[in-house]
């Protein structure tokens, strides 16, 4: 998303037409002008979805308790949530906890003393954490 945002600006400010932008890029006008229009990318992330409340929050912190024992398997996690009265599906679950895996932890969730695959995986690890 950033690096189409800056291309949209660069071919803007080459003077290029949205139409043409879209044509070049592949992608459809109502992207390049959402694009165009938005000063940073940041501003691409807030949407309709920003701030409500999802069928999965009452059971983050369990997700981030067992997290945090080593227990990192999505599927298991789901299972034990619906023991706990979860009703929502497995992909809320796996989508939620995917932004925290990493090859680089241990059963103990701490991050093992080999580098981490990338800079924002470790950050990501960070963030949830902290929660």
């Amino acid at each position: 998303m950033r690096r189409q945002h800056a291309t949209v600006h660069q071919l803007l400010g080459q003077g290029m037409a949205l139409r043409a932008i879209a044509r070049e890029l592949g992608l459809s006008r109502t992207t390049v002008r959402r694009l165009a229009h938005a000063a940073t990318p940041d501003e691409l992330l807030v949407g309709q979805w920003t701030g409500r409340t999802s069928i999965l929050d009452p059971y983050k912190p369990y997700l981030h308790q067992r997290w945090a024992e080593g227990r990192t398997n999505a599927a298991h996690l789901f299972g034990e949530l619906q023991q706990h009265g979860y009703r929502g599906g497995v992909t809320i679950v796996r989508e939620y906890v995917s932004p925290y895996s990493c090859e680089c932890t241990t059963k103990y969730g701490d991050m093992c003393t080999t580098q981490a695959t990338s800079v924002s995986r470790s950050m990501a690890w960070s963030r949830f954490l902290s929660r």
